[in-house]
């Protein structure tokens, strides 16, 4: 339930350890995740446990990460990894961009593919694809 404020000053705090890929993944709050959420006392878990309410949550928080990544500067270092259930919520292309995209961050020496020269779907075709009103969450 982060806001971009939120996540600049965890990206900001990241950066100083100048790391090669940031990923990102909002937690899935559906079937035994949020049950156990909700045992924990996370009662904030109730609010998307249903698809379209996680869904609305996932979308929100996604804008609010790459927007925070962007007044930062560290977008080509952000790697978006979206759940298959978005399908449907958010155009497949934009999530066959992230799903597909290389990162770029080195293995024992060996250096992944460079991905410059796949360009990111612009930021105004991403959630305006949404297919329900976004949360208040």
């Amino acid at each position: 339930m982060m806001s971009k404020d939120d996540f600049e000053k965890h990206l900001e705090s990241l950066l100083l350890l100048n790391p090669e890929v940031i990923f990102w993944e909002p937690i899935n709050a559906r079937g035994t995740n949020g049950k156990r959420m909700i045992a924990a006392g996370l009662d904030l878990a109730k609010s998307i446990m249903k698809r379209d309410a996680w869904a609305s949550c996932f979308l929100k928080q996604w804008e609010a990460i790459e927007a925070a990544a962007e007044n930062l500067g560290c977008i080509d270092r952000l790697h978006i990894w979206p759940d298959q259930e978005l399908k449907g919520y958010v155009d497949l292309s934009i999530l066959d961009y992230w799903w597909y995209k290389p990162t770029v961050e080195k293995w024992n020496g060996i250096e992944t593919v460079d991905c410059q020269d796949r360009k990111s779907p612009s930021r105004q075709t991403q959630l305006p694809l949404l297919k329900l009103p976004l949360l208040n969450l």
